[in-house]
């Protein structure tokens, strides 16, 4: 299922850094709603900034050229799962 692959990236991922058994299940919570947007990547980018700051609270910084890499570079491979590339935006 894509959920499963979605949860996987947000594992690989896995912003809080809990251990690798545990951030398999963690981020499962998230999938559907990644899923409804999973064709706009900035919706992808949106949301995943949103989650950082909002719901997990992390220290996320949007004007940090690593973090920011470090988001698009999830984004890119949710958003490669949607086969919709034409919103690439």
């Amino acid at each position: 299922m894509i959920e499963d692959i979605i949860n996987q990236i947000l594992a690989e991922w896995n912003p809080i850094e809990v251990p690798d058994v545990v951030a398999k299940n963690e981020y499962r919570v998230y999938s559907q709603a990644i899923l409804g947007i999973i064709n706009d990547k900035k919706a992808l980018e949106e949301y995943l900034e949103n989650l950082l700051i909002n719901i997990i609270g992390l220290d996320y910084d949007p004007s940090s050229k690593e973090q920011k890499n470090d988001l698009m570079s999830v984004v890119e491979k949710l958003f490669s799962l949607s086969g919709n590339h034409y919103n690439d935006t």
